[in-house]
């Protein structure tokens, strides 16, 4: 295919990085995959990227929002005993 950078190969097979599309035909004959199977294969992967990044970034907000929630919770109780105990009160005046 031309490439002899391994660094390119290691990185396409990590799935760092994407076979450039102008060499799909050229994989696709390669492997000895048809074409339509690779191109059904990188949509599905896509797909499935895109899914797992959207959700990640909806959980990330929610747990966001509910760790900001615990964080109000456990600070509101500590808050109250804290104003309640009276020596405490003297010193903050």
């Amino acid at each position: 295919m031309g490439y002899k950078n391994g660094q390119f190969i290691s990185n396409v097979e990590r799935g760092l990085c994407n076979v450039p599309l102008k060499m799909l035909r050229r994989v696709s004959e390669v492997l000895g995959i048809p074409k339509e199977e690779l191109k059904k294969a990188i949509l599905d992967d896509h797909e499935k990227t895109l899914d797992n990044y959207l959700d990640s970034g909806e959980q990330s907000r929610n747990n966001a929002q509910v760790e900001k929630s615990e964080q109000v919770e456990e600070i509101t109780p500590a808050t109250s005993s804290f104003l309640g105990q009276a020596e405490l009160k003297k010193g903050a005046y």
